[in-house]
């Protein structure tokens, strides 16, 4: 660990460069250029591509009279505020991906967006549906200690109108609520359950931790504050001014598309693991797409507080989170790169055979990932025809 200073303006490192050490600003500025586009970054780290043993994907300059403290990974986790450079990693992520937002997104009307998304998906809901919306009412009671208030918004919970994914989750809260009022037969309870049925279920992990008394933070973060949302739910749309926050994907996966244009355009997929929505938390609170899901989901709400709370309690899960970040947008560098192939036929190949995993558990159709490529239906079907790629009846990829 030691700490350098700059009496020039230097290059630091290139695109396609090994890394070795990642680097902190403690004063002064670095310049950023990703695809040739500059922008400045202070108070951040530098080199975070170490921590996927990735080369650089950028290049970095530091301006003359800048002061940065170099430290490896080991090193890093000794360092007394292991949990703020932590969190100025995380932060530098996110300027990368604030890149590719605003290379992909231009001009967002959220009322053209809704319209256009419920025009072509039928039968989606908000991510504030009622149901949702009281379950969370529910965790939230419990996390403030208002057990009788708890009790009041679960009576009120219409269980005829709940579907069968929601009946499972209705029994496990109807449990955890009576464990805070009855250990005892809370825990018979929850002992007849089918552990087989339930175990994969966030929330059953949840009260079986609370029985236990285990200590895994993302799954008391999710039994506080985490929600399951149902199949063909929208959880942001584009050009709303949300609270600043992100969220964190837990299960399930996610699309992401722009809809102000009056056409459908997926841009990109999520997968269990990444933060979505994290330039809010910083800088940008008006989104910048729509992101939904066409299957159950578990996510967690993220304000800034909330990520240094995690940070500071668990450095290896935030390390792990930081490493899917970069993951992300090594996937969203390489989309961005791959969708700039003017050979229609080629384009579609090379993104299909690179990515088909990731479209097949998300669920991504022919209509979507025509309009992710920048060609007609029929074009698509062509080439994938001529190429083995499969497709089934309800247009969907598979991997025989």
């Amino acid at each position: 660990m030691r700490t350098i200073e700059f009496k020039t303006d230097k290059v630091l490192f290139s695109r396609g460069d090994e890394l070795s050490n990642i680097y902190y600003i403690m004063n002064g500025e670095a310049i950023i250029d990703i695809n040739s586009k500059k922008y400045s970054i202070t108070n951040a780290c530098l080199g975070e591509w170490l921590l996927i043993d990735m080369p650089s994907q950028e290049t970095v300059t530091v301006k003359n009279g800048t002061k940065l403290l170099e430290f490896s990974i080991e090193e890093m986790r000794l360092l007394d505020r292991e949990s703020d450079i932590l969190m100025k990693i995380f932060k530098s992520v996110t300027e990368k991906l604030l890149y590719y937002d605003e290379i992909l997104s231009r001009g967002v009307d959220t009322q053209k967006a809704m319209e256009t998304f419920f025009d072509l998906h039928e039968k989606y809901i908000i991510k504030t549906s009622d149901t949702v919306e009281k379950f969370n009412s529910v965790k939230l009671s419990l996390k403030m200690g208002n057990v009788s208030q708890a009790e009041k918004i679960f009576s009120s919970i219409d269980r005829s109108g709940l579907d069968s994914d929601f009946q499972d989750e209705y029994e496990v809260l109807k449990i955890t609520v009576k464990f805070f009022k009855d250990r005892f037969e809370a825990v018979e309870l929850f002992n007849e359950l089918d552990s087989h049925s339930f175990s994969k279920r966030l929330s059953y992990q949840y009260l079986q931790q609370l029985i236990s008394g285990g200590k895994n933070t993302l799954i008391n973060l999710y039994g506080t504050s985490g929600i399951h949302l149902p199949s063909k739910t929208v959880i942001i749309i584009e050009g709303e001014e949300d609270e600043r926050k992100g969220y964190l994907l837990l299960k399930g996966n996610l699309k992401v598309g722009r809809y102000s244009s009056g056409v459908q355009k997926l841009m990109s997929i999520i997968q269990k693991g990444e933060i979505f929505g994290e330039s809010a938390i910083f800088s940008k609170p008006t989104r910048l797409a729509t992101v939904f899901t066409d299957m159950p989901c578990d996510i967690i709400p993220l304000s800034s507080e909330t990520i240094k709370a995690m940070l500071k309690e668990d450095f290896e899960l935030g390390l792990r989170i930081i490493r899917n970040q970069l993951k992300r947008v090594s996937f969203v560098n390489e989309l961005v790169s791959y969708l700039q192939i003017k050979d229609k036929e080629e384009r579609i190949k090379v993104i299909v055979e690179k990515f088909i995993a990731r479209f097949v558990e998300a669920g991504v159709t022919v209509t979507e990932l025509a309009s992710l490529c920048n060609v007609n239906i029929v074009e698509l079907k062509q080439i994938t025809d001529a190429h083995g790629i499969k497709i089934n009846s309800i247009g969907k990829f598979t991997i025989e």
